[in-house]
């Protein structure tokens, strides 16, 4: 219940159920009307509510002039129902892709519902003011959400809100006066090559988990697309891996590369089964828990490379390792980078794009001559003959069979 320290008339303060308080006093129409003090100190809100209370004659003043100027047919304000808000923006044809479209329908559906519940006497989008705009987003962050969070959601409404305006006359968008929080993220490291040899190393004899680490720093591929890489995507014949990338599918990406000579030699050791995973036990542990899998890589990885939050900074809800299987991706990029790879290049191979790679994915510096030797191909395929002649000085007897046998069999 509102507790009143001043004359009638010049409004009052009071507390919420999550402890913020608010402003409250009717202007001079006699509408009433808030505002937060954006603090939970009786003393500070005291404070407060008497600065705020100075502009309230001058505030109340201006609205008056602006009433009789819309009655006047001076001033003319469009009304847009909350349920029309997104066909609106739809009509406005934004060329933005079709998950960040998704992600603006989930963030301004989320806020409708928040204004129907919290302020039912609203019925157009344009009567949305920066007092409200700031209150949504106060509550919004009082339930844990992360900055990043915050920042596409105000993100998806400024975007929104932008593209009606001129239509609905929106002046100012409310959301605009919203802080943007900042994001201090913790941010990926790439592993360096020492650590990538010994993490390698410490696989003994688990074929499987050795391949994944290999797809990972050698060929730069995302956790999902190496776990469930399947053999229609592998040539052993030509030595090439082409994929479409999981996070990218809607977009048509493909991802094209040469196969490195060790990474040929563990994939020619496996029973390649037509149509099956190349990974079974990895593909099976992914699908079926996928959260086990993540840990236990954590663990194997964290072994070379302890995960210390290089900057002492985290997530509200939840903190990201410094390194972990992404690592070796970043490892893949960075190494190529530094050694002068055309950035067009490492995005065929990744199927990602230059932007991205050079925002995300170039960390730090590795020892010149890495990606030698972390791309070192395998001589051209074809004839068979003088590929298993340029192999013959390295590989043993038996992965020469091997290959034979393979060769053999899919030319039937």
């Amino acid at each position: 219940m509102a507790t009143k320290r001043r004359s009638k008339g010049t409004g009052c303060i009071s507390k919420t159920s999550g402890g913020i308080y608010y402003f409250y006093w009717s202007d001079a129409n006699g509408k009433r009307k808030k505002k937060t003090l954006r603090t939970r100190n009786r003393s500070e809100a005291l404070e407060r509510a008497a600065d705020f209370e100075k502009g309230i004659t001058a505030k109340d003043r201006a609205d008056v002039i602006h009433e009789a100027a819309k009655a006047r047919g001076i001033i003319n304000e469009r009304q847009l129902p909350f349920d029309n808000v997104w066909n609106e923006y739809l009509a406005t044809r934004p060329t933005c892709a079709t998950g960040t479209k998704e992600n603006h329908l989930r963030h301004l559906t989320r806020f409708i519902n928040w204004v129907k519940s919290n302020h039912a006497n609203l019925t157009s989008f344009t009567q949305i003011d920066d007092d409200l705009a700031i209150d949504y987003f106060d509550e919004l962050w009082n339930t844990g959400i992360s900055a990043a969070t915050q920042i596409y959601h105000r993100a998806s409404l400024l975007a929104i809100t932008n593209a009606i305006g001129r239509k609905f006359r929106i002046e100012r968008n409310p959301f605009q006066s919203v802080e943007r929080k900042k994001d201090e993220q913790q941010t990926r490291q790439a592993l360096t090559t020492g650590q990538i040899n010994e993490l390698l190393e410490n696989t003994g004899t688990d074929a499987e988990l050795y391949i994944l680490l290999m797809l990972g720093a050698y060929a730069g591929m995302r956790l999902k697309d190496a776990a469930l890489l399947q053999w229609q995507d592998v040539d052993l014949k030509s030595q090439t891996i082409k994929y479409r990338p999981y996070k990218t599918r809607r977009q048509n990406k493909i991802a094209e590369l040469e196969i490195k000579i060790d990474l040929l030699r563990a994939l020619c050791n496996l029973d390649a089964k037509p149509g099956g995973y190349v990974l079974p036990g990895i593909a099976e542990q992914y699908q079926n828990n996928y959260t086990s899998l993540k840990k236990s890589l954590l663990k194997i990885i964290a072994t070379v490379a302890p995960n210390h939050n290089h900057n002492g900074a985290m997530q509200r809800v939840q903190t990201r390792t410094a390194t972990g299987y992404h690592g070796l991706r970043h490892y893949f990029c960075t190494t190529c980078a530094n050694n002068g790879t055309p950035l067009a290049k490492v995005a065929a191979w990744t199927g990602d794009q230059m932007k991205t790679l050079g925002k995300y994915y170039i960390r730090g510096e590795n020892s010149k001559g890495a990606i030698e030797k972390a791309l070192q191909i395998a001589a051209p395929a074809e004839p068979e003959r003088d590929q298993l002649k340029k192999l013959a000085d390295t590989l043993p007897i038996n992965e020469i069979k091997n290959i034979l046998n393979y060769i053999s069999a899919s030319q039937g």
